[in-house]
């Protein structure tokens, strides 16, 4: 199952973000370096890395849950870019310009784990309760048992 994760826009889209993050980190103030700097530089990397990382993988089961943290990290990074702009380390045009950034990175990679999910085979679950009609569900306590034996017409009970 491994592919090229090169050849994905939403990698190259978060490539392209973590490069503008990177642009934006020395207005931060020197005292954030080893705090938000170095959590909003990891956050915005580790968005094309899970992509990377699920493509590498056997398995597209695989691959949508290292989508999934991939989207987590954009969630991370939207929280950061919403508290920097609160905290006055940038400057409302680059706020935008990020978070209009974050958000469609956002949506590329929900629709690509929802492709991705379309092709995980569907389990036949017996002990799955989906599908099954109430009359056909055993009742699991005595009073359930009880309530069951008196719904039934007389003749089956």
């Amino acid at each position: 199952m491994t592919q090229n994760f090169q050849n994905i826009q939403v990698w190259q889209d978060a490539v392209q973000f973590h490069k503008t993050i990177i642009s934006i980190l020395p207005k931060f103030p020197k005292e954030e370096i080893y705090a938000m700097s170095s959590q909003l530089r990891r956050a915005s990397l580790s968005i094309s890395n899970n992509i990377a990382e699920g493509c590498g993988r056997e398995t597209s089961k695989e691959l949508r849950n290292f989508l999934n943290i991939a989207m987590g990290s954009t969630k991370e990074v939207e929280s950061m870019i919403l508290v920097s702009k609160e905290l006055d380390y940038i400057n409302n045009e680059t706020f935008m310009g990020l978070i209009q950034e974050i958000i469609i990175i956002g949506k590329k990679l929900n629709s690509l784990m929802q492709r991705v999910t379309e092709q995980i085979p569907k389990k036949n679950n017996k002990n799955s309760q989906i599908g099954r009609s109430p009359k056909n569900q055993k009742p699991k306590t005595k009073n359930q048992q009880r309530e069951a034996k008196a719904s039934l017409p007389q003749t089956w009970a």
